[in-house]
């Protein structure tokens, strides 16, 4: 078992721990939302030049890819490193395809959210937790306090769990269309592939994750 590690390189050295025995072995990591907006503060808060910043994320962007890829872990795990093969027939998404769903509509109402809630409280920023809260139409003090209960979005995903819009969250961030700001507490903007696809019609296939397996 081993936490989100920082790039791929990381991934295939500790995996590649678990059988040096040469006997079978079963590799599993576990990552959530947070694992995600932690490792990109950590990137932007470096006090590395930002042309190393940029190699980072993009090799932060390449291990989500892999996470959340539903095609075979050997044949995306190689390609990263300039290596053709096929696929395993052994890791989890051969053995088990996962599910997928068109998540458009709700990654459209995310979107929308966190638009309306930057519309109605100009200059300042919202984390994920209180975006998914305006969502699904749950009050809090922060919520009263800027009238985000007011807002069209205010309700319009209480037809989806906490955990299903983390994964929707967590998912959007990994594509690009959503940002996550450090240095303003966590605070969600919209990047402008996520604008793009607000404007479209366009299908987005996500991976759908078991309740039981996200971590809050």
């Amino acid at each position: 078992h081993l936490d989100m590690p920082k790039n791929i390189e990381g991934y295939y050295q500790e995996t590649g721990r678990a059988g040096r025995d040469g006997s079978p072995a079963n590799a599993w990591m576990s990552y959530g939302l947070q694992d995600v907006v932690n490792q990109r503060r950590m990137i932007d808060e470096s006090p590395a030049g930002e042309d190393f910043k940029q190699v980072m994320r993009g090799k932060l962007d390449a291990l989500l890819s892999l996470a959340e890829g539903t095609d075979c872990r050997r044949v995306r795990l190689l390609a990263y490193f300039d290596e053709a093969s096929q696929p395993c027939n052994n890791c989890d998404n051969c053995d088990n395809p996962p599910r997928t769903w068109d998540a458009a509509l709700p990654a459209r109402k995310l979107l929308s959210c966190i638009y309306r809630i930057q519309q109605a409280s100009p200059g300042l920023g919202f984390s994920g937790g209180h975006t998914i809260d305006v969502l699904r139409g749950k009050t809090s003090l922060a919520i009263e306090r800027f009238r985000h209960n007011a807002v069209s979005t205010f309700g319009i995903g209480a037809d989806l769990s906490e955990t299903a819009w983390r994964s929707v969250l967590r998912q959007l961030i990994t594509r690009g269309m959503v940002q996550v700001d450090a240095a303003s507490y966590n605070a969600l903007h919209i990047n402008d592939s996520g604008r793009d696809f607000l404007r479209t019609d366009a299908p987005m296939l996500l991976r759908k994750m078991p309740e039981r397996h996200e971590r809050e």
